[in-house]
């Protein structure tokens, strides 16, 4: 597969969430507060895991360009219906988290203190910044290269808790984002699946 159609696959893939993200924040209505857990209590909150949790920016990528041709179809599919199912659940159920006070003063504050003022609030519920990079770690999962699947892994865990020390979501709604990204994966391999099988009916 060429990299022109790995990237229409990445665009694809992409727009379908961003628009998703986008559209949510135009939902009026009372937002349910998520809950903290002992989890939440326990990560502290640090501004400087921003970085990483910016990371998701090049992983995905990094994902689409990389991973083996026979699964580009299936992430980008699972990308598209992970989107859709979590737009219902943003317009449905209007979702967002106590984000806490902090200074500004330093490089890795400000770069977390813009992107929280321009970010929405509504879409806490599920994490779909933890789908996300939940469908990259599942397709650049190899049994046959342990050196891509255990650093794509420990990158997803790094990923999972700084998505928690800057405090975009919760554990519950991150919880959530990696279910949602499991099941979708799970039933996206079974559609595909089955779609390319040949036709035997008579």
């Amino acid at each position: 597969m060429s990299l022109k159609t790995r990237l229409c696959y990445l665009v694809i893939s992409w727009l379908s969430c961003g628009l998703i993200y986008i559209a949510s924040g135009f939902v009026k209505g009372t937002n349910w507060i998520i809950p903290e857990t002992p989890i939440d209590q326990f990560i502290p909150f640090n501004p400087q895991g921003i970085w990483l949790y910016l990371g998701f920016y090049v992983y995905i990528p990094y994902t689409f360009i990389t991973v083996k041709e026979s699964l580009v179809k299936r992430i980008t599919f699972a990308f598209v219906i992970t989107a859709c199912i979590s737009g219902v659940l943003f317009f449905c159920l209007p979702s967002s988290i106590v984000f806490p006070a902090f200074k500004n003063d330093g490089l890795s504050a400000s770069l977390l203190a813009f992107i929280s003022e321009n970010d929405t609030e509504q879409n806490c519920f599920p994490s779909m910044h933890a789908s996300l990079i939940t469908l990259c770690l599942f397709a650049n999962w190899d049994r046959k290269n342990w050196i891509r699947t255990i650093t794509c892994t420990s990158i997803t865990l790094l990923m999972y808790y700084c998505i928690i020390a800057v405090r975009r979501h919760v554990f519950i709604d991150l919880a959530a984002g990696i279910v949602l990204a499991s099941l979708v994966w799970l039933v996206s391999g079974v559609m595909l699946r089955n779609s390319t099988k040949p036709n035997t009916s008579r």
